[in-house]
């Protein structure tokens, strides 16, 4: 059954065409987790109803009736089908299928919804189209976000770490990042998931290689090291952008307190602070410690 339809006639896309517009008497809603319909270019879920289209429910299931089958939230009348698909208006209002909400994973016992980091990472100005995937390589489980660029400027792994910060909850960021041309595709035109590559190291890219200088950077330097299993860490680079996870960041922080004997904030480090800015921030917790003894 087919609610949408698109006229590809003489046009070529970066990605897959839009699915169209809705067809005659149907409606089609675009809705954020609360129900409010959101502008133009907004990811979130799409909706469907109308006098036609929609069936009675599933069959002997009721409790999955119930959740997918909804009162029309807009005309107080009729029935509209929660679709899980994640789609936004185009400017010339035709819908663009982005991916499932409904694309569950667990990571570290914490089930974590893929569709709703890849809606936050297409609200950044600088991506194109994202896709996150839960990867296990090298024997460890990680968030891995592919993205391509909108415009000539690659955002940085910081500002892609920092715009989904500011909405959700570190464990759901990824922790590794890959920038991509294009999404391969499968020959029906839909992201090719297997084709697409594993990230270089730990955390994808990084920052270029900055060798430590002060006694201070080189102890952060070996136990960043240390706990991330990397051979080399720059002062340039963010714990995360090298491919930290929270419970990773937890234990750093304590063997630099253990080391210095003052109390690191493990806030820095969900800040993203640099190992060359996180050395300077312990230095000055040293010397503070320092000045108090001695009026002690």
């Amino acid at each position: 059954v087919a609610t949408t339809e698109y006229l590809c006639e003489h046009r070529e896309w970066k990605s897959s065409p839009p699915i169209g517009r809705p067809e005659f008497s149907r409606l089609h809603y675009v809705v954020d987790k609360e129900f409010n319909l959101v502008p133009v270019g907004v990811p979130g879920e799409l909706l469907i109803g109308g006098d036609e289209g929609l069936s009675r429910g599933y069959l002997n299931l009721p409790e999955l009736t119930d959740e997918k089958f909804v009162p029309d939230p807009f005309l107080g009348e009729g029935r509209v089908y929660r679709t899980g698909d994640l789609v936004r208006w185009t400017p010339d209002l035709q819908i663009d299928f982005i991916g499932r909400l409904d694309n569950q994973v667990k990571l570290r016992g914490l089930r974590i919804e893929l569709g709703e980091i890849e809606s936050g990472l297409l609200t950044h100005p600088k991506v194109r189209m994202a896709l996150v995937l839960l990867r296990e390589d090298d024997g460890e489980k990680q968030l891995v976000g592919y993205y391509t660029v909108l415009g000539d400027t690659s955002p940085t792994v910081a500002e892609l770490r920092d715009h989904l910060g500011r909405t959700m909850p570190e464990y759901m960021v990824p922790t590794a990042w890959v920038e991509l041309e294009e999404f391969p595709l499968t020959p029906a035109r839909k992201i090719n998931r297997a084709a697409l590559p594993a990230p270089v190291g730990a955390g994808g890219a990084v920052d270029s290689y900055i060798a430590p200088v002060t006694p201070t950077e080189e102890k952060v330097v070996e136990v960043f090291g240390t706990v991330l299993a990397r051979e080399r860490v720059g002062t340039g680079a963010s714990f995360f952008e090298l491919g930290g996870n929270s419970l990773q960041a937890m234990r750093a922080v304590s063997r630099l307190n253990k080391h210095f004997k003052v109390k690191v904030n493990v806030r820095l480090l969900y800040g993203g602070a640099t190992v060359g800015a996180l050395a300077t921030a312990i230095d000055e917790l040293v010397a503070k410690a320092g000045k108090a003894a001695t009026r002690a």
